[in-house]
């Protein structure tokens, strides 16, 4: 199912990155939106908010709504640009929408496709007919993960206020789950079978080999003239 490509949003860091390294990856599907309507977006507080895995920081949210991804190279810290938030939920990558965080999940910008994602007070789910992944933060702002085997990394969410950390969590989480949305590739056409070659026409039969005609006879020779004054002389004897 063709989503958003997340070219610059996944970049080789961003928590949703490190799950998926750990081999976990989520199999939710795209769903079209019931109850309720993918209109309204969610208000988000924007402000600064960093994601750190262990003691390297992961992830950015600024307060204008961009994000930063950091990848770690060598002994150094790098980051890239990611998508931008705006404060009704619209998210950006390279200036153009693509998709809208609503009450019902992530509806993707154009289609009647909504990925699924729970916002609450205190925390974000995702969930489809297998399992159900849960996300919130402790009071330290430790991440708490329900549903998902994190193989033993632990993150952290740093921000001024319980507000500013929440939105962080919905970003992250937003991340998370279009992260797993992989663009699939169209399945191949299958081959049209090659028509079976017609059978070859038997050669013709050889023709019968043509019987030689008789040679004809050759005529006796004509008798000379000796032989004939010959025989007449042997008549008269």
């Amino acid at each position: 199912m063709k989503t958003i490509k997340m070219m610059n949003v996944v970049g080789g860091a961003l928590l949703a990155v490190a799950l998926v390294a750990c081999g976990s990856k989520s199999k939710s599907d795209t769903t079209t939106a019931e109850q309720p309507a993918a209109t309204d977006g969610v208000a988000l507080k924007l402000a600064e908010v960093t994601v750190y895995d262990g003691k390297e920081p992961l992830f950015k949210l600024h307060a204008d709504g961009t994000t930063e991804l950091g990848t770690k190279e060598a002994t150094e810290v790098k980051w890239v640009a990611g998508p931008t938030f705006k404060a009704d939920g619209t998210l950006l990558v390279d200036g153009e929408p693509k998709a809208k965080l609503t009450q019902a999940g992530i509806a993707i910008t154009g289609t009647d496709k909504v990925l699924p994602l729970a916002i609450k007070e205190d925390s974000v789910s995702v969930s489809d007919a297998d399992k159900q992944i849960s996300f919130s933060l402790e009071a330290d702002g430790s991440l708490k993960v329900a549903g998902l085997d994190t193989k033993g990394k632990s993150f952290r969410f740093e921000g001024a206020s319980p507000e500013a950390l929440h939105t962080g969590l919905v970003v992250w989480s937003a991340l998370f789950v279009l992260t797993q949305q992989v663009e699939q590739p169209a399945p191949a056409a299958e081959a049209t079978p090659a028509a079976p070659a017609a059978e070859a026409a038997p050669a013709p039969a050889p023709a019968p080999e043509a019987t030689p005609a008789p040679a004809p006879e050759t005529p006796a020779a004509a008798p000379s003239k000796a032989d004939k004054k010959g025989k007449k002389k042997g008549a008269k004897k």
